[in-house]
């Protein structure tokens, strides 16, 4: 993988504000699959999230409650 890919999915990961939180990324079941082709490939993927709207986040839809409401 050249300093390029590596950056440039860095980028897309760290820079502009984003805050990463929880991410992860399988290989899939390609034979011989680059380092380099595996983060091309993670960062097309980004690109084409990242000019998606997001709408609202999920929801379980259920009531706040307390840890002690919760469990009663």
């Amino acid at each position: 993988m050249t300093p390029e890919q590596r950056n440039e999915l860095d980028s897309l990961l760290f820079d502009q504000g984003h805050k990463l939180v929880n991410i992860k990324f399988f290989p899939g079941p390609k034979p011989g699959l680059t380092s380099s082709e595996f983060c091309q490939e993670a960062a097309a993927v980004l690109k084409e999230v990242g000019t998606r709207d997001p709408g609202p986040p999920p929801s379980t839809g259920r009531e706040k409650a307390t840890i002690e409401e919760f469990l009663s």
